[in-house]
This record gives structure tokens, C-alpha cells and sequence, in this order.
């Protein structure tokens, strides 16, 4: 900070007179706000420089919220860092799910459903708030699959647009997420009242695969396969 303001300073004694004082910490060389173009400008600039490629600030909110649902963090707390007016805002657009996510989900019932399965306790969904019937469903992103899109888009050479919904592309539901557990936890039972509550939610993710070559690699039969060895080896989360 003080190497910023020694530079304002500098700013501030080149403009003289044209030099507009509002108290800012961040201004142009002129003292007025900085216009969001030219920080947009500015930012894609350095992440060319970086060898990142022409990324934007917005591509960067959309991978930090992705990569802190990866590691586990608090539904509510990336709801907060997003500026999001709800914590269901945020778990309807990022529905990634898996080893290290969240446990109860907020936004749908599946991660119980097979932290039941794998430990043979009964299903808890005291803290999952919505998506509770057979055929209510959501994108669901495996982790891996997450982690190996946003790698793509990184190491992308050559990137056609600015936004990328990096999903499954289709839409599960609870009972299609049950069968794949059934297959492996005949004896898992769970009663689910039947039809939907909400509207079908999937992401388009054409501009991700054009761009990319990104396709899914796992399924719900894979993903609750590999869940279930995630719990049974003693993980909790």
C-alpha cells in the first residue's frame, strides 16, 4: 500500500490542476473511479501477460466459486463471497457434488442418500431444503469432472467466448441417483414421495465441449459407485 500510494502521489503532482480528489485509494491517473471497462481491460491484459490467456473477471468469479465447492467450502459462505441474495441462488447455477463437498447439500438430497448407503444408517435430511421428491433432480457435476473441465478451460489455447457453464449438461434425479445406489446397496431403501417440486434445472454446455473437447466422464452409476468407496473408506465427508 505504501508503494501504491507513492505512485498516486507521483499521479497526483503530474495531473496538477486536473487532478479530481475524492478520497479514492484505486483511481485513474486523474484521480476520478476507475471505469469497470478499463479494470476489464486491465485484468484480461495481465492474464495475457500471465500465459493464462484472455480471461476475464468474470470467468474468475465463476472459477473461484467453483474451485472453493471443490474444496469443501461452506455452501453459505460462497453464497456470501458472491454476493448472491440467497444461498439457493448459488446452489441452483454450481450443483457439483462428491468427495470433500457438502454434507447435508442444501439444494438436493443426494449426497445423503449415499452417505447412508455406504454407512448403513438411516437417510438424514433434516438439512436439505428442497428437491425432496422421486423425480426432482439437478445438474449433477461430479468433483472430478469439475476440476478437469476448469483445467481445460485454463490450459485452453484459444477461448471463442467469455462465459463457459461448466456442468454435467443433463439433468439426474433422486430416482435415477437411488437405482444407481440400488445396484450397488440392493437393500438401500428410502420412501420418496413421487413427481417434482421444481422446475427441471441442466446447464448448456456446448460452448464448454466446442472450446474444449470437454465431455462428462462420470456418470451417475460411476459417481455413486465411487462415492460410496469414498464414504467406506472412513472419509466423513
Amino acid at each position: 500500500m505504501q508503494g501504491h500510494r507513492a505512485l498516486q502521489d507521483r499521479e497526483r503532482a503530474t495531473a496538477g490542476a486536473a487532478w479530481q480528489e475524492r478520497g479514492l485509494i484505486f483511481t485513474a491517473p486523474a484521480g476520478a473511479p476507475i471505469e469497470p471497462s478499463s479494470f476489464s481491460h486491465a485484468f484480461s491484459a495481465m492474464a495475457q501477460r500471465a500465459g493464462l490467456g484472455r480471461w476475464h473477471v468474470h470467468e474468475a468469479r465463476h472459477t473461484a466459486a467453483s474451485l472453493m465447492l471443490a474444496m469443501g467450502t461452506k455452501l453459505e459462505i460462497v453464497s456470501r463471497v458472491l454476493g448472491h441474495s440467497s444461498v439457493t441462488v448459488t446452489a441452483d447455477v454450481y450443483g457439483a457434488w462428491g468427495p470433500l463437498g457438502h454434507l447435508p447439500n442444501f439444494a438436493f438430497p443426494a449426497p445423503q442418500f449415499v452417505h447412508a448407503a455406504a454407512t448403513g444408517t438411516p437417510v438424514n435430511l433434516s438439512g436439505v431444503a428442497g428437491r425432496l421428491k422421486a423425480d426432482d433432480g439437478l445438474d449433477l457435476c461430479y468433483v472430478y469432472d469439475l476440476g478437469r473441465a476448469t483445467a481445460l478451460l485454463q490450459t485452453a489455447d484459444t477461448l471463442t467466448h467469455t462465459t463457459y457453464n461448466v456442468a454435467a449438461g443433463k439433468l439426474t434425479t433422486n430416482a435415477e441417483v437411488i437405482a444407481a445406489i440400488k445396484s450397488i446397496v440392493p437393500g438401500f431403501d428410502v420412501e420418496l414421495e413421487p413427481g417434482s417440486s421444481a422446475p427441471p434445472s441442466y446447464l448448456d454446455i456446448t460452448r464448454l465441449h466446442h472450446d474444449t473437447g470437454y465431455q462428462p466422464e462420470w456418470d451417475t452409476e460411476r459417481s455413486v459407485a465411487d462415492y460410496i468407496a469414498y464414504f467406506r473408506a472412513g472419509n466423513a465427508q
